[in-house]
């Protein structure tokens, strides 16, 4: 009998547990409901919420990128300077004048203490270089912003090669013996002429040949300001008189008339065209006539070259030097008449370099630039007066 009140009481008391588990179920159950319906509820909320804050344009802002840095300031970037207000500096002397800034002051040192012992016909020693003078452009406080310095060079030096073999730097400021040290070394145009630009740590020298044969040495600490005076540079005249009339040889009516007899055939040639020469003992030109040839074709030596719509094989000759000239050949040859006919012209260029400078070496200069530049038009202008006469 106690046996079966046990099994009972053990199916009562488990009766109990599976009821009380039974209800904990139905709690959780009905509490996860609970919850579910909760988050659901927050999570429409807060769709709805994005979404109405969406139709006001007050969505939620995501990580924008940094904004991009400010364009530089028109007062940060640098301004083109007026020049229009700067002052002239001329010098008829040298032939050049130059603008300046007007808070600046202008002083010249004149011959150094070299120049002047060559000037008085004594010898010197080398160690400082003899210069003609020393323009100082000066602040207020009497320092020198910019200077030319003015030297008697010969144009060939004016080279990178030439600043290193020393030609260059032992004139102006830029001279390697007192410590300076170029960093480049440029080539540029001062004026149309060609210059030199050596650039230091804290100077810049530019180094140029005027047309009257002065070496100017143009230096500064302040690169700006040395091509900003740089680019107001102009050659000026002295007003002198010169020697020579380029131009007048073209005038025909001066012309002689050579007649050959034996290649019968007769040219009309001016005598005085600059740096013409006759190669023989008469000054006449020098024509050849070559009777069995009448087709124009050019050799490997030749170049054909068109002149006032006459077409010509040209070649040219070193002639050799002597006591300070140089010769150079020019021929020129065409046909005539079914007949090929030669042009020789001898021209002498004097070396400028054994002129003082001045007057007398730019109008060396002058002249050898315009009879190289326009052979090629005495030689036509010759060769059109030549005709075949019985």
């Amino acid at each position: 009998m106690s046996r079966v009140k046990g099994e009972i009481g053990l199916a009562l008391s488990k009766a109990e547990g599976y009821n009380e588990a039974m209800t904990f179920f139905q709690e959780f159950r009905t509490e996860t409901k609970l919850l579910l319906v909760v988050a659901l509820a927050a999570v429409i909320l807060a769709a709805g919420g994005i979404w109405l804050l969406k139709g006001v344009g007050l969505e939620p802002s995501s990580p924008s990128p940094p904004p991009p840095a400010p364009a530089p300031s028109p007062q940060a970037q640098t301004e083109e300077v007026d020049i229009s207000a700067w002052q002239i500096y001329r010098n008829d002397e040298y032939g050049f004048e130059v603008k300046y800034p007007s808070e600046l002051s202008v002083t010249a040192e004149g011959s150094n203490s070299a120049q002047e012992a060559l000037n008085n016909g004594q010898q010197i020693s080398g160690t400082i270089i003899p210069s003609f003078d020393a323009i100082h452009f000066i602040d207020s406080d009497s320092n020198p912003k910019l200077s030319i310095g003015i030297f008697d060079q010969p144009r060939a030096a004016l080279s990178e090669q030439g600043y290193k073999d020393e030609y260059l730097y032992l004139y102006g400021p830029c001279d390697l013996r007192g410590g300076f040290e170029p960093q480049q070394i440029n080539k540029q145009q001062v004026y149309g002429i060609p210059a030199l630009q050596v650039i230091g740590d804290s100077l810049t020298c530019v180094y140029f040949s005027n047309p009257r044969g002065y070496l100017l040495v143009v230096s500064s600490v302040s690169l700006e300001l040395l091509n900003q005076l740089l680019s107001t540079f102009q050659l000026v005249q002295s007003g002198n008189t010169w020697s020579v009339d380029l131009s007048s040889w073209q005038d025909a009516s001066t012309w002689e008339t050579y007649t050959n007899s034996q290649y019968g055939f007769e040219v009309r040639y001016p005598t005085n065209y600059p740096g013409f020469i006759s190669s023989t003992s008469e000054f006449k030109p020098d024509v050849t006539v070559f009777s069995n040839e009448s087709n124009l074709i050019c050799s490997n030596n030749q170049k054909e070259v068109s002149i006032n719509n006459h077409s010509y094989c040209v070649e040219t000759a070193s002639g050799g030097a002597g006591l300070g000239t140089s010769y150079e050949i020019f021929m020129y040859t065409t046909t005539k008449e079914m007949k090929k006919v030669q042009l020789r012209l001898t021209l002498a260029f004097s070396t400028c370099e054994n002129y003082p400078p001045g007057q007398l070496r730019e109008e060396c200069y002058v002249t050898q630039e315009y009879t190289s530049e326009n052979v090629d038009l005495l030689a036509d202008q010759i060769l059109s007066t030549f005709r075949f006469v019985e």
